[in-house]
């Protein structure tokens, strides 16, 4: 009898966990789609190459939201020619999302010093917000299916129906007169691209050189004979319907400010533990500048960190931080700043800096706000970086 209740005690508590593992697991796939949000993120900025890449707020696993902010982010900077000369630059938008599933569709390019042309590159990424799993295209589809050559047949034989017309973001490079022969069916899959949506998959093929695009894009309906409907991703993309997700600017935070791991507030101690002895200290208004070969680290009466500069620009030189597009850099007069960009700026507060922002088309397609910061008490630029308008 005691041995039959320790049994009956022992089940009871296996169900008991069953049914709370259970219970998280529909609570994470009931988040609701409008908690979720996407910050624009400035990965860096260097010599006006700006790599903007989206990373994810608002998900209840906080620990699940770092793992695919870092999955996206590696998936990003992998898209650098290998050589470590090279830079990258380019943006995002959201493709598709429904709160399980986040469709990321990234255009950008990388340039090699020497080279006779930047590679340019325009793909995606999809992720499970439940899981944290990045799809392949073949998660889609029942096992050992031919679904690349079913795909490529359907394209043939609804050539006007499926086919894509002027869908690039490389403005200069919009064709319309390629064939579904070339550069198509000669390209996709093996140097092609997919993009998932709510009723249909965009193939295509980008070219490395002009970034022109040619593709088309199929129904599911066309598909659904060799879509395994039981895989995680059907069910991710079927299980509910598409969702507006705001994509945010970044707000300026105090880590900002970080250059060399040193950002404002940290101790003298641990600059020269970083940085190890400067080259030489100069009495400033500030307080005490640490001077390096590369950059100044100015100590307040706190014995803290209150500002960063990375030195006086000369021609032809380049910092490991942020430039711009009228050669204003960190260590700049706000004097500079104003005689190139004009008075007509908006100023607010950020802790102890003054932030100093202009209006500015990059290009045709987008307008950004440039941001100065200057120490509260002295006429010195030493952070800049910019955001994208909310217009």
């Amino acid at each position: 009898m005691t041995r039959r209740i320790g049994l009956l005690l022992a089940l009871l508590v296996l169900v008991s966990f069953f049914v709370a593992e259970v219970s998280s697991c529909l609570a994470a796939t009931r988040q609701d789609p409008g908690d979720i949000k996407i910050v624009r993120h400035l990965l860096y900025s260097v010599d006006e190459d700006d790599i903007f890449i989206p990373q994810i707020s608002g998900m209840g696993d906080a620990t699940l939201q770092t793992r695919i902010n870092k999955e996206i982010e590696q998936f990003v900077l992998s898209l650098r020619n290998p050589s470590p000369e090279s830079s990258l630059k380019g943006d995002f938008e959201v493709s598709f999302y429904n709160g399980n599933l986040l469709g990321i569709h990234l255009w950008c390019f990388s340039y090699t010093r020497g080279a006779a042309h930047p590679n340019k590159f325009d793909t995606g990424i999809h992720v499970d917000l439940n899981t944290g799993q990045v799809y392949s295209l073949v998660d889609l589809f029942k096992a050992g299916t031919d679904y690349n050559s079913r795909i490529k047949e359907l394209c043939f034989h609804n050539e006007t129906s499926y086919r894509l017309r002027n869908n690039n973001h490389w403005a200069d490079c919009i064709e319309d007169d390629w064939t579904y022969e070339a550069p198509f069916a000669c390209y996709w899959p093996s140097q092609g691209e997919f993009l998932l949506r709510a009723d249909s998959i965009r193939v295509y093929v980008s070219d490395a050189v002009c970034g022109a695009i040619s593709g088309y894009s199929v129904p599911y309906s066309d598909l659904m004979d060799i879509i395994d409907t039981d895989s995680s991703l059907w069910k991710a993309i079927s299980s509910r319907g598409s969702s507006a997700i705001a994509v945010e600017s970044e707000a300026l935070t105090a880590d900002d400010f970080i250059i060399k791991g040193i950002r404002l507030g940290d101790s003298a101690a641990s600059v020269v533990q970083r940085l190890g002895q400067p080259v030489s200290t100069t009495q400033i208004r500030d307080g005490i500048s640490y001077d390096y070969d590369d950059i100044q680290v100015v100590i307040g009466t706190r014995n803290t960190v209150v500002n960063i500069i990375t030195g006086e620009w000369k021609p032809g030189q380049q910092f490991g931080f942020i430039a711009t597009h009228k050669g204003i850099c960190p260590g700049y007069s706000l004097m500079e700043v104003t005689r190139r960009y004009g008075t007509d700026s908006t100023v607010t507060h950020f802790a102890d800096y003054d932030l100093y922002e202009y209006s500015f088309n990059a290009d045709s397609h987008q307008q950004y706000i440039l941001r100065f910061a200057v120490k509260q008490g002295t006429d010195t630029v030493s952070y800049i970086g910019s955001r994208i308008s909310e217009r």
